[in-house]
């Protein structure tokens, strides 16, 4: 597969004739593989003891890989040993050394040791682990900090996953992991008992184990040539002070990615220049507090490392040539140098008024950290202000390319701003409940709650208006009661069973709900519990239903039609005062038309159907 790879071939190209053989022999080869038999039982079912965990590995210049095995003596002191698992990479297209191969297969096998005591903890107390390689052993039981990193850092991983003094040497021939490495046909692989139970030797008792007599470091010419060549190199530097004037360097002393705050950053700025200043000899030594006139020269220091960062080339054009190319990105705003040798704009208002640094700002490139901060702290002394605020106060002294922008940007990181300017969640919509949805006949499923009081000038007394919403057509049927007593209600509610029929299901406001409201409404819990209320319930088989405590959404359908009466109410009568027959009449007229309205979509094409509205249903117009 892997030399297919590399040879880059397409799905539909032919295969060469060499790999085109290698791959019908491979694929012949596979088909014995159906003859496998692996024996699931791994341990024995009587006593067992001397239970020790044995990992194999093995790497070729095409693959590298690992094996484990369970040895254990069972009651009739036979020793026995059960193949657990094995894995196996390919090498990688990269060339590697194969004592690099090697380490790599000693880290698949640390870590297949290290799963295994996870899985078993308590059944293994003694743990070996195998390879051929003296040179990687040599690596493994020494520090992993002399190695160039690709072997300091696998020795470190497997030192920390395995005990080095666990690691031991066998011979290659007698690793079981060289199957895994260098392959074997299917009939061979079947019949091996050097996979299957390991080598020979690991059925006897622990003397006839190979002798571990490791030299340090390995013998032969070739092992201290590949050692010599993964060591660390020590390197002496000289270390040496210069100065320059140029203050481009700025930024590789001072790491500005660490700072959040612009004052702090010109804070340790001045402190390292003024550091620099003392190492000079022959110069007066500063000391004390910082002065106004070096934090100034701090923020010279990072608009020149900036400039010379994004603007290098035109910085130099303009000391030679006095002039910069027109294919440069900043041709359009005619820049110049400063006093400072600072580029700034040269702009139109000469001869203005304004402070020379605004009619001259200096310029700075946008998506740059030390003008991400100039941005921040302009916001922050503008008592976090929006856009315009910030991006005005800012232009005083800098002129930043696609400034509005850059700042919008920054501003929305802002973490004051986001917290003042945060949107509150919304609910997610739940599904209607099926009493909404599912077909029933006009009223089956109401809803009643109260609405008022409502002023009555003849008697100069007050009444109340009972609201029955139909949860399924959104039709509404008013009744004008004088007061909420049981019997007005109970007399209301008769009138509404003759009028409309019998429904089965009536919704209302929670008791609890009530009494957060004002006085008149903890009315409604007293005769909702009166037996003459309950009796006639019963008797004309209707179920009563309270929505959930402090929950008014849940009576969303009746109280929508509550809110379209009142506004009704309100643009009819306003603030005037009426008689009950002119309030019944009033209340009938906004029945008939809340009735009326459209609750499916109003088409615009003349052809289309008219809409249906709840008084099709009611009376079938």
């Amino acid at each position: 597969m892997q030399e297919l790879w590399e040879k880059g071939l397409k799905w539909d190209e032919q295969l060469p004739s060499g790999l085109e053989e290698k791959w019908r022999t491979w694929c012949l080869v596979l088909a014995h593989i159906d003859n496998l038999q692996i024996e699931r039982k791994l341990f024995s079912n009587t006593g067992m003891s001397e239970i020790s965990l044995h990992v194999f590995c093995d790497a070729s210049p095409k693959a590298y890989g690992a094996m484990v095995y369970f040895r254990y003596i069972t009651e009739e002191r036979r020793v026995k040993v059960s193949f657990i698992i094995s894995k196996s990479k390919v090498a990688d297209l990269k060339t590697l050394t194969l004592a690099r191969l090697e380490l790599m297969a000693a880290l698949i096998a640390a870590r297949l040791e290290k799963y295994l005591l996870n899985t078993f903890p308590s059944l293994t107390k003694e743990i070996y682990l195998w390879n051929d390689s003296k040179i990687v052993l040599h690596w493994l039981k020494g520090s992993s900090k002399i190695w160039k990193p690709f072997a300091s850092n696998r020795v470190a991983q497997v030192q920390l996953l395995t005990p080095p003094n666990c690691w031991n040497h066998c011979s290659g021939s007698e690793s079981p992991a060289d199957f895994t490495t260098r392959g074997e046909s299917t009939r061979k692989f079947l019949t091996s008992s050097l996979w299957w139970t390991g080598p020979a030797w690991l059925s006897q008792p622990v003397q006839s184990w190979p002798v571990q007599c490791l030299p340090n470091p390995p013998d032969g010419m070739c092992g201290e040539e590949v050692i010599a060549s993964e060591r660390r190199r020590t390197a002496i530097v000289n270390t040496m002070v210069t100065t320059t004037n140029d203050d481009n360097c700025i930024s590789v002393c001072i790491g500005i990615d660490k700072y959040s705050n612009l004052g702090k950053l010109f804070r340790v700025t001045a402190w390292v220049r003024r550091f620099v200043h003392n190492a000079k000899p022959g110069t007066l030594k500063l000391s004390g507090p910082l002065c106004a006139s070096e934090l100034q020269e701090a923020l010279y220091s990072w608009i020149k490392a900036t400039q010379l960062k994004h603007f290098g080339l035109e910085l130099k054009q303009l000391l030679s040539k006095g002039i910069i190319s027109k294919d440069s990105s900043i041709y359009n705003f005619n820049p110049e140098l400063d006093d400072n040798q600072l580029l700034q704009l040269r702009g139109c208002l000469e001869f203005s008024n304004e402070e020379a640094r605004a009619k001259h700002p200096w310029l700075l490139p946008t998506k740059d950290k030390f003008a991400k901060l100039l941005v921040l702290d302009a916001h922050v002394r503008m008592c976090h202000l929006g856009v315009d605020g910030t991006l005005t106060q800012l232009r005083e002294q800098f002129w930043i390319i696609k400034g509005r922008q850059f700042v919008k940007n920054v501003l929305n990181d802002c973490i004051i701003c986001r917290r003042y300017k945060v949107k509150p969640g919304t609910q997610v919509v739940a599904p209607l409940p099926p009493d909404r949805i599912q077909e029933h006949s006009p009223f089956d499923v109401s809803g009643v709650d109260f609405a008022g009081p409502f002023h009555v000038i003849d008697s100069n007394t007050k009444c109340y208006l009972i609201i029955f919403t139909c949860a399924v057509i959104r039709a509404v049927h008013l009744e004008l009661v004088p007061n909420m007593s049981t019997d007005s209600f109970l007399l209301a509610f008769r009138r509404f069973i003759s009028r409309r029929g019998l429904y089965s299901v009536l919704y209302s406001d929670n008791a609890k709900t009530f009494k957060k409201a004002n006085s008149e409404f903890r009315k409604w819990w007293k005769y909702i519990n009166n037996p003459e209320v309950k009796k006639v319930f019963a008797s004309k088989g209707v179920v009563w239903k309270f929505i959930v405590e402090r929950s008014p959404w849940w009576g969303c359908f009746w109280e929508r039609q509550i809110r379209t009466i009142k506004t009704c109410l309100k643009k009819i009568i306003g603030k005037s005062s009426l008689s009950i027959k002119e309030l019944e009449n009033i209340f009938s007229e906004i029945k008939a038309i809340i009735n009326s309205r459209p609750i499916t979509h109003l088409y615009n094409e003349p052809s289309e159907p008219s809409p249906l509205t709840p008084s099709h249903f009611l009376v079938g117009k």
